[in-house]
């Protein structure tokens, strides 16, 4: 009877745990659209002002930095793109 409560405790300990990371997933994933919203509308407001905006295209340097910086991220794409079948 012990064994089973405490099998039920670590299991909805791993629930917790996983619904904590879900939840933080989402989190990270509504910043990244309200940054990318605010930034858009930053735009059109220097454009509104008849101001050029300059654009580095460091958010895609920084999107590539962070895949290829994940575990084996540049190893799948690599794999991906010889067509090979597998991703990593």
């Amino acid at each position: 009877m012990i064994e089973d409560s405490n099998r039920a405790r670590d299991h909805l300990a791993n629930e917790r745990t996983f619904l904590a990371w879900v939840r933080t997933s989402v989190a990270i994933v509504v910043f990244g659209f309200a940054i990318g919203r605010f930034a858009i509308a930053l735009r059109q407001l220097t454009e509104f002002q008849g101001h050029v905006p300059k654009t580095t295209g460091l958010s895609v340097w920084m999107g590539m930095s962070s895949i290829c910086g994940s575990s084996d991220g540049c190893g799948g794409i690599v794999a991906l793109s010889k067509d090979t079948g597998t991703t990593g």
